[in-house]
């Protein structure tokens, strides 16, 4: 393959725009419009989000099922010692200020 002469890497850089009234719809057609950098990062936080989630191992169904047990188990546990606690000091508080 030739090698690409000055003046016609010249010609390749320079923007030519298609003779309309107003250059507008030239303008248009003689490049790729660029979307917003909003909208191009949400794209690549969607897309980066997506190759995560495919790296990432699955519990199985019974496997979840035993987990939200034991979390329920957990919050269950902690309410009665939560509940069970508040009775007594109400309690304590009550006969020492009353």
């Amino acid at each position: 393959m030739a090698k690409k002469s000055a003046r016609t890497r010249d010609f390749l850089k320079k923007e030519y725009h298609l003779p309309m009234p107003d250059n507008r719809v030239g303008k248009i057609l003689s490049h790729r419009v660029k979307a917003p950098k909003f909208v191009r990062k949400s794209f690549a936080y969607f897309g980066e989000s997506r190759r995560e989630l495919k790296k990432v191992t699955w519990p199985s169904r019974r496997e979840s099922w035993k987990l939200t047990f034991v979390v329920i188990v957990f919050a269950g546990f902690f309410g009665a010692i939560t509940t069970l606690l508040d009775y007594v000091f109400e309690n304590a508080v009550q006969r020492i200020l009353l």
